[in-house]
């Protein structure tokens, strides 16, 4: 029957119908890169993948792909350094978002690394999963949140001496949260009950479908995974504003890729379980077109600390402006993601996981960010 039959989720035969449309414009438009640093989590393939591949092209000094270690990472480093420009040391560093401790090690790397020597100009927290059944991390929690979110931003507040080393000598440095259309999708306020240790199967359990759960409002998988991606916009906006307060340099930004075929929808119990026909019709866009609101982000010259780039047609296209420094750009729009009270549910839920593993014990001057 095809591309639009009653068969599962074919990814390849949905991409052989795309071709790129923005990305090589948009890339041959971003400024040479030369001498930044740059590390970018979950680039074994997808949109992560074509962030690091664009950086390497640019002429960045370093690309550090922060991947879990596998046959995988390693044909995704050899494609990226296949098309790395001149000088471009292009290295993967082992992550394991499911794990604070993986996550701490991987800070304690980067910081040999870099330290002293300039620092990280750009940590692009990019790494997701969607639609996973109810389950739990070692450490207790929900499994999309901590990989999506919490662990994000540990990552983030252990770097955040090398982001402050880099905006010392160059004027900025960035942190860029890749959060989705899922934001708003299913319906539904931040609830820290997402973001603290709870039992399996007590956040919406494995059977409500994604029509069903955008229809109703019941609870899900695709609640958790909506959970996740509204965090980590209004993570990026509380971050922003936490860091203006005390005079950093570091800037915050965050990125909605709009719909893109990429393994996200292949590892997803919940998207796989869609009919071929219908998962067909919600793809808009290649992997390497959806990757560019996420460089946006990481490399714009213009970007101000508060900024969210989705596509201009919301699926897909040219990335746009949603929200400026922390303001939508439209009246009324972005709510969710402005909400002052999500805001505060992003924050605490985040600071709680990172106070607790963090293994700093007593907070820095100016918080654990």
């Amino acid at each position: 029957m095809g591309v639009f039959g009653s068969k599962p989720y074919d990814k390849e035969a949905v991409e052989k119908n795309m071709k790129d449309e923005v990305f090589e414009e948009f890339v041959e438009r971003l400024p040479d890169l030369s001498g930044k640093v740059v590390a970018i989590t979950g680039c074994t393939t997808g949109l992560g993948l074509w962030a690091a591949i664009a950086a390497a092209k640019k002429g960045a000094a370093r690309v550090l792909m922060l991947n879990r270690k596998s046959t995988r990472s390693e044909d995704a480093e050899t494609k990226v350094k296949e098309r790395a420009g001149v000088g471009v040391a292009v290295e993967t560093v082992e992550l394991d978002l499911m794990s604070p401790a993986s996550v701490k090690a991987c800070a304690e790397r980067l910081t040999e690394l870099l330290k002293g020597k300039g620092g990280l100009n750009v940590l692009a927290n990019n790494a997701g999963i969607m639609a996973m059944k109810d389950v739990r991390t070692e450490s207790g929690y929900e499994v999309q949140m901590q990989t999506n979110q919490l662990c994000h931003a540990l990552l983030t507040s252990l770097l955040m001496p090398l982001l402050e080393e880099a905006a010392e000598k160059n004027g900025e440095s960035r942190v860029v949260m890749h959060s989705s259309s899922a934001r708003d999708i299913p319906s539904g306020n931040l609830k820290l009950e997402y973001f603290r240790p709870c039992e399996p199967g007590t956040l919406g359990g494995d059977n409500n479908s994604m029509v069903w759960e955008a229809a109703t409002g019941a609870g899900g998988p695709w609640q958790r995974y909506h959970q996740t991606k509204l965090a980590n916009v209004c993570f990026a906006l509380a971050l922003s504003r936490k860091l203006k307060e005390r005079g950093s340099k570091v800037k915050v930004a965050a990125a909605d890729p709009g719909v893109a075929v990429t393994e996200l929808q292949v590892t997803s119990p919940g998207f796989k379980s869609l009919p071929n026909w219908l998962a067909s019709s919600i793809m808009a866009q290649t992997a390497a077109d959806g990757s560019t609101p996420l460089l946006a982000c990481c490399f714009l010259p213009d970007v101000e600390s508060g900024d969210f780039f989705l596509p201009k047609e919301k699926r897909k296209g040219w990335p746009v402006r949603s929200i400026n420094a922390g303001v939508a750009v439209k009246s009324g729009g972005e709510k969710n993601a402005l909400l002052a009270g999500n805001l505060e549910v992003a924050w605490k839920g985040s600071e709680e996981f990172v106070s607790k593993f963090s293994g700093r014990g007593e907070e820095r001057e100016g918080g654990f960010f």
